[in-house]
């Protein structure tokens, strides 16, 4: 009886040392770590995605305008004049600026196949 009282405690003893030794692996780094580990998921990955989150100007009015009559209020891939967005050429985020040159009329339909090819 005694000797299945002492396997048993041996067993329990092992047990909960591995599982305090276990929990202090995976805990405590946590605990030590954790503003690092919460600053991986607030900073960005990529360079781009840091650029991309900068709040880029809006096409000037007298810009929009000087579009809007040289491409007569019309689409210029398809001719459409309904839901006309304005677009860059060259989009901003492959250097393109925001300057009547680089800007044209299309429609939402060719503008969503256009994406942000040049």
């Amino acid at each position: 009886m005694i000797n299945i009282d002492l396997l048993f405690l041996k067993e329990l003893f092992l047990f909960i040392f591995i599982f305090t030794v276990s929990i202090l692996v995976i805990v405590l780094p946590i605990i030590l770590f954790r503003e690092w580990i919460i600053s991986l998921f607030r900073r960005p990955l990529f360079k781009r995605q840091l650029q991309q989150k900068k709040q880029r100007d809006g096409i000037p009015k007298e810009v929009q305008r000087e579009v809007w009559r040289r491409d007569e209020h019309r689409c210029v891939e398809c001719g459409s004049q309904k839901n006309l967005e304005f677009d860059h050429i060259i989009p901003i985020s492959k250097g393109g600026s925001n300057t009547a040159r680089n800007i044209q009329l299309l429609c939402e339909e060719c503008n969503r196949k256009k994406s942000n090819r040049i």
